[in-house]
């Protein structure tokens, strides 16, 4: 048993040794200090997506870190990662499962399949928590509720055609159908929920494929709903919803943002070149407040944030979705604080501090 222990120090000593600066792996057990996940989606099919932690005060990069914790892979096209409580909930589109682990060390708690009666894969898009619940849009037609103290899946309301967006405000839950795997017949409408019966309050119609919700308690009565359109004559734009009477506002950002992002502001991002242009709106008005462009060239700009915790933006360079992606954080004037390589398509965030 010692001769194992010495061969096993000595192989973990070399293999550390080989690691660049830039990605130095500390011990699993180093947890303190501020974090970011970076959940990493991988390709289609490939059954690759990943994890990496990255150590906002002494830099260090810790890829693959659910694999190397956990000794399993997360599966196939990781969409959707975020803290709640004690516990960090990872949601794994087409391999169709939830990973629930600790909040710190990514430690496995429970690995959740999300099938449907018939055990075909729901293929769960993107989540919300609310009042120890968490609220999963699936591409299968569907929303499931999680309960957070016992992993288990209690309830399961039917929304519209591929819901993926997920919002709430004003104990009412908003789900943007979007009819994505129905090329060219994409769905309009998003679906309203009361909380926490999940009776149904209203469907409206707003748009040509509804995709991503962006909300904050800070901007109460208000959420902002991404229009993907149609890919072709029928362009992207971004509009408000007035939650308190669930109607359009008269508000629509002129600018093609690919991205948006919410504190008590409006953050939009969008690439011109390889250049990354954030603009910065009153959420209010959809009035431009400021605009700025991080001294940093990307290839292909995927994904943005804002951390309230150290306000800070956080955007991804999916470097033509083949290559290693890169992460950047830039302050609120466009200052680029950390810059890290992560792994395959990064794309969604989550901060942790202990």
């Amino acid at each position: 048993m010692k001769l194992v222990q010495r061969c096993a120090i000595a192989w973990i000593f070399i293999w550390t040794a080989c690691q660049s600066s830039e990605e130095k792996i500390s011990p699993q057990t180093e947890n303190k200090g501020r974090f970011l996940y970076v959940l990493n989606e991988g390709l289609f099919q490939h059954n690759n997506a990943t994890l990496t932690r990255y150590n906002l005060d002494n830099k260090i990069v810790e890829k693959d870190f659910f694999g190397k914790v956990n000794q399993q892979r997360l599966g196939d096209t990781g969409n959707d990662i975020g803290v709640y409580g004690s516990k960090l909930y990872i949601l794994v589109t087409v391999s169709s499962q939830i990973f629930v682990t600790e909040r710190f060390s990514a430690k496995l708690i429970r690995r959740i399949p999300i099938l449907n009666e018939r055990k075909l894969a729901r293929e769960p898009r993107q989540m919300v928590f609310h009042e120890g619940k968490v609220y999963v849009s699936c591409f299968d037609g569907n929303v499931i509720v999680l309960d957070t103290a016992s992993l288990e899946i209690v309830q399961t309301v039917y929304s519209g055609r591929n819901p993926e967006g997920i919002a709430i405000q004003n104990q009412k839950l908003y789900v943007a159908n979007s009819g994505g795997k129905d090329f060219p017949n994409y769905d309009s409408t998003l679906t309203i929920f009361e909380l926490p019966t999940l009776k149904l309050v209203k469907k409206i119609t707003i748009g040509i494929n509804p995709t991503q919700i962006v909300s904050t308690n800070q901007i109460p009565n208000r959420i902002f709903i991404c229009l993907k359109g149609n890919y072709s004559e029928i362009l992207q734009r971004w509009i408000a919803l007035n939650t308190l009477a669930d109607t359009v506002l008269f508000f629509s950002l002129q600018d093609d943002l690919q991205y948006l992002a919410v504190d008590n502001e409006l953050w939009g991002i969008k690439q011109e070149h390889k250049n990354i242009i954030v603009k910065r709106y009153n959420p209010l008005s959809g009035d431009l407040i400021s605009s700025f462009s991080p001294f940093v060239e990307v290839q292909t700009l995927y994904g943005l944030d804002y951390i309230k915790e150290i306000k800070s933006l956080v955007f991804s360079d999916a470097r033509s979705f083949v290559n290693t992606g890169v992460v950047y954080l830039c302050t609120q004037t466009g200052e680029i604080t950390h810059s890290f390589a992560a792994e395959l398509n990064p794309a969604h965030y989550a901060f942790i501090n202990f």
